[in-house]
């Protein structure tokens, strides 16, 4: 019977393995050197003078806002075409090497 849960809680963790975690979206920390721009690396005012608090505030939350939805727009339009296109490359390749490698020396032997 423990055997049964053990291996049951076991098939449920490889699940959990296997789906996304949008929480997380990089867990192995690949891009943690990458860049990373923030309103302050491109908008910046001098000690001297300052614009009123209220434009600060609608220019900081424009910056963020509109980064966020270029970046989602260009996913959604640009993703899903280039993964196909990429995904049938790798496809025809492999066909292409396997007809290469092993149906193409059968029908011509030396």
């Amino acid at each position: 019977m423990e055997e049964n849960v053990i291996a049951e809680e076991s098939v449920i963790m490889m699940e959990r393995q296997t789906m996304a975690d949008l929480d997380n979206r990089d867990p192995k920390e690949i891009h943690e050197e990458g860049v990373r721009v923030e309103f302050a690396d491109v908008i910046a005012e001098p000690d001297g003078l300052h614009s009123l608090d209220f434009m600060w505030k609608v220019s900081y939350h424009t910056f963020t806002q509109t980064r966020r939805w270029i970046y989602r727009f260009f996913t959604l339009i640009l993703g899903f075409p280039l993964s196909l296109i990429w995904g049938l490359h790798v496809c025809l390749s492999v066909i292409l090497a396997h007809l290469d490698c092993y149906a193409l020396p059968q029908n011509h032997p030396v």
